[in-house]
């Protein structure tokens, strides 16, 4: 939690602020040798037509450049540093690049580099606009897992403010780091809760019901906002989100079962448009090995 509090620390304070000069550079130095140069080309850092580098440098010798576009860009070294710890090993040093392309509800992207010999990156993660993220040896086998939130669901058949934020745990994994099945997965250990959210949410769609719900036109989004007739709760699809993302599909459909009114059609076509919606997700191939019998 530190590692984040300092990397967006970074950025608010201006790491690379919107600046009016053509071209501007910063040195920022990292553990045992390592400097981080990020260069700015352009008239403004939001402007169409700029671009952003960051070349990794040991000794003076490059080992690494990446390319950005128009934004801000911030790093943070894992190593040898009072606010930061190691990634990879204990003693292993590590760097983050963090980049926010600066457009609305979006984008930030975390590079992870291994710095060795040479830098090695060992780790990218798209996380849209849910920059939240923690960094905890979840196991204790001394290498930091990295938990961040999937943004599929975003402006999905509700507003931004409600939208599921199920969470995804990468682990290093053979020199890189990728979606963690086995930390994933996870017994739901609140069952009696869940029937209990079961029977309020049915009572919710009973009165969507009398509202007059139409499945056909809450596909196509017409009239979808809180209080409006083709409203459906997030929290319908929230819960079922949490419980897919802990590998627990089955009990996904269970608790659909017992939350949809009976006499409220559409159920088979929600079902279809949140298994749709899953599988748009960039972590679906980990999604499916989590449930194989729910798709």
């Amino acid at each position: 939690m530190k590692a984040y509090l300092r990397f967006f620390a970074l950025l608010l304070l201006g790491l690379l602020p919107c600046l009016t000069l053509a071209d501007s550079s910063e040195t920022v130095p990292l553990a045992q040798g390592w400097t981080a140069l990020v260069k700015f080309k352009g008239e403004c850092a939001v402007c169409d037509g700029t671009s952003l580098s960051l070349t990794l440098s040991k000794k003076g010798r490059r080992s690494v450049r990446q390319q950005f576009g128009r934004g801000d860009l911030a790093v943070a070294s894992f190593a040898e540093d009072r606010y930061t710890q190691d990634l990879t090993a204990p003693g292993k040093p590590s760097m983050m690049a963090v980049y926010f392309s600066r457009d609305a509800h979006c984008c930030f992207y975390y590079t992870i580099y291994e710095l060795g010999e040479t830098a090695k990156k060992i780790g990218q993660l798209d996380v849209g606009d849910f920059q939240d993220f923690t960094l905890r040896d979840l196991d204790g086998n001394g290498t930091v897992e990295i938990t961040v939130m999937d943004q599929v669901f975003m402006y999905w058949q509700t507003n931004f403010e409600d939208t599921p934020a199920p969470r995804v745990v990468f682990e290093f994994q053979n020199g890189y780091y990728r979606p963690s099945v086995r930390l994933i997965k996870k017994t739901w250990p609140f069952q009696t809760f869940l029937w209990q959210q079961a029977a309020v949410l049915n009572l919710a769609l009973r009165r969507v019901k009398d509202n007059g719900f139409n499945i056909r036109q809450w596909q196509d989004c017409h009239d979808r906002i809180a209080g409006g007739k083709n409203y459906l709760p997030p929290e319908l699809f929230a819960v079922m989100a949490n419980l897919v993302y802990t590998g627990n599909g089955d009990l996904a459909l269970a608790f659909l079962d017992k939350a949809w009114y009976r006499k409220l059609r559409g159920k088979a076509i929600f079902l279809q448009e949140f298994k749709e919606r899953l599988l748009a997700s960039q972590y679906s191939r980990t999604l499916k090995a989590l449930n194989p019998k729910f798709f």
